[in-house]
């Protein structure tokens, strides 16, 4: 009993304590139903917005350089196709020179950004301009990948960006074909070419710094993977990837950016985008010289061989998402305080009532128990003097047996004396005879009171057993009453959690 007792009294945490863990556990579970819910709905949404807002700014910024080469590209056709006295003038009438240079100038007028008109041959060579002769790019005024690529009717098309260092001017060529139709035949007689300052870009991106967030930036980057323009100016013609050789190649053929030294930044993830069939497309990256990632949005334009990419911190993508994120991480940490709270003010509601009873059986367990010893003290005195009477009554037994035993003698002497009595003076022997057999009666009257007397006690002695043992069993009783009592209190004890 005293084990069970005893491995019943390992300690336990308080009922209170264990009321308040069950009322944050109950509080933790919408809770973190709701955290999950905005970490897995929520912050996708926020990240899919912020790129939507960054795709919806390189689209508009796309479209800004779109609407910028727009009616640059309508002059060049317009006139190419509208003016006879170019086809004239390639084809050999050099009386309509004057005539020719009239459609560059009016060209040439039609837009403060362009820096010259020229009029080119099949051979590669200048005839006519307006009002500056062209600048070749190496040994060409025309690249031959260029030449290659108009075969599109009615339609002029964008060059690479150059870059002159020594005027700090980065332009694009706008190329159309003077052609002449004989038959069904169409055949090329030479070129007009356009020559653009699109410097306006490097404004354009300056402009996007911190638009999509502080530390967000832009830039531009051409077909051989240099930014042509950026946010930070410093990283302007620099190179998102070694070059390849035909890369490489094309560059110092046709001198594109003027013997500048390009450097590269390793844009490696964005170097791949571009290599893909895909440029449009999101994506995350660390780029070079930053520390966290970046969400990046590209898009291609369509007139001329450059990519737009908007970079924004993926911190700042998700920095609404992170502060609601952190707005229901206090409200959780305030929720579960005050569950934790109220779990002990009712725990301790709950328990105050149970303790005071466990008070009062305790006490009540100890004066049964001392009850119980007091009891079974009392018990073992008097089953001590039970015993002690017993022997006594032993001893009056064996008293009366001889005394018995001796009147029977007496009475037989008696008797002999009176039977013999002539031998001896009779009258004295007589009464002394009377008198033995007076006194054998009398001690045979005093035993026979005696036995009744030692039965009586007999008796009483037995119920005095009966009584004791009686006696002895109650307090075996409250002993083991007393020790249910205990059990009872060390299980109050255990819902509690005290001991």
């Amino acid at each position: 009993m005293k084990q069970i007792l005893i491995s019943r009294k390992k300690r336990r945490l308080l009922l209170s304590v264990r009321v308040s863990l069950l009322l944050i556990l109950a509080a933790l579970l919408p809770l973190t139903v709701t955290i999950v819910s905005s970490e897995l709905l929520s912050r996708p949404a926020l990240i899919s917005q912020a790129n939507a807002a960054m795709e919806t700014d390189a689209q508009a910024h796309v479209q800004t350089i779109e609407n910028f080469f727009s009616q640059p590209i309508i002059d060049v056709s317009s006139l190419t196709q509208s003016s006879p006295a170019l086809a004239e003038y390639l084809s050999g009438n050099n009386d309509v020179a004057a005539d020719a240079t009239k459609v560059l100038a009016t060209g040439y007028q039609r837009n403060t950004n362009y820096i010259t008109w020229s009029l080119i041959d099949l051979q590669g060579k200048e005839r006519l301009f307006y009002p500056l002769a062209a600048r070749p790019h190496g040994n060409y005024f025309i690249p031959p990948d260029t030449i290659k690529q108009l075969n599109v009717p009615n339609r002029a098309l964008g060059s690479a960006a150059y870059y002159n260092p020594q005027r700090n001017l980065l332009t694009v060529d706008l190329t159309e074909p003077v052609t002449v139709t004989e038959g069904n035949t169409t055949r090329p007689l030479g070129f007009v070419r356009a020559t653009l300052d699109v410097s306006f870009i490097w404004n354009l991106i300056r402009g996007e710094l911190g638009v999509n967030g502080t530390g967000s930036y832009a830039f531009i980057v051409d077909q051989n993977g240099v930014i042509i323009a950026h946010t930070d100016m410093k990283q302007t013609f620099s190179a998102v990837a070694p070059f390849t050789s035909d890369e490489q190649q094309d560059i110092n053929t046709l001198d594109r950016y003027g013997g500048t030294q390009i450097d590269v930044s390793p844009y490696t993830t964005l170097a791949r985008v571009l290599k893909s069939a895909n440029p449009q497309a999101s994506f995350q990256m660390v780029p070079p010289g930053q520390q966290g990632n970046f969400s990046v949005v590209s898009k291609a334009v369509p007139i001329v061989p450059w990519t737009y990419f908007v970079l924004s911190p993926t911190s700042v993508v998700t920095a609404l998402a992170d502060q609601q994120l952190l707005i229901v991480g206090i409200i959780a940490s305030v929720v579960l305080c005050l569950a934790a709270v109220t779990g002990l003010l009712v725990g301790s509601g709950i328990t105050a009532p149970v303790l005071r009873a466990v008070t009062r059986l305790q006490s009540s367990s100890e004066a049964l128990k001392e009850l119980a010893a007091k009891e079974q003290i009392a018990a073992t005195q008097q089953i001590w003097v039970v015993d002690a009477s017993k022997t006594g009554l032993s001893s009056i037994h064996y008293y009366i047996d001889a005394t018995q035993t001796a009147s029977l003698r007496l009475i037989e002497a008696g008797v002999e004396l009176e039977r013999r009595w002539s031998h001896l003076r009779p009258a004295e022997v007589k009464e002394a005879l009377k008198k033995m057999i007076s006194a054998a009666h009398y001690i045979e009257n005093a035993v026979e009171y005696q036995k009744t007397s030692s039965s009586k006690l007999s008796d009483t002695i037995e119920l005095t057993k009966q009584v004791t043992e009686q006696l002895a069993s109650g307090a075996s009783s409250a002993t083991n009453a007393a020790e249910q009592m205990e059990q009872v209190v060390s299980q109050l004890q255990q819902v509690v959690g005290r001991e």
